[in-house]
């Protein structure tokens, strides 16, 4: 994402199948606090319906209240983690056991259209 040629926000999602994992979702400290990082998961989670993926998984250490409170996201346990997200990097080898893991099903297509909606 960009502001007139600024890097201002980025993200990825890695697909398995028919679930994904959200990666690297970040926005730099000068450009915080102006909507690119709320603007940028809703875009993700809006290509992973489009793109037919049945759940979004994501690893944080520092924002489950945003994707919580702001896109839908419930916190899981590590335990419930399907074998394709069990098997990523990020979760095996990247991100300490203290990072929270998160779930958001994508099937809920009320909860999910009223999010892409104030998109």
């Amino acid at each position: 994402m960009d502001d007139a040629g600024r890097l201002c926000g980025c993200g990825g999602i890695e697909v398995y199948g028919d679930v994904g994992l959200l990666r690297s979702l970040a926005v730099p400290p000068d450009q915080r606090g102006r909507g690119f990082g709320l603007a940028l998961a809703r875009r993700l989670v809006g290509w992973s319906v489009e793109h037919g993926l049945r759940e979004l998984y994501l690893l944080t250490e520092t924002a489950a209240g945003f994707f919580e409170r702001k896109i839908g996201f419930d916190v899981v346990t590590r335990d419930e983690a399907p074998p394709e997200i069990r098997a990523t990097d990020e979760f095996a080898r990247q991100c300490p056991a203290s990072a929270v893991l998160m779930r958001q099903r994508l099937d809920h297509r009320s909860r999910l259209a009223k999010l892409l909606a104030q998109a």
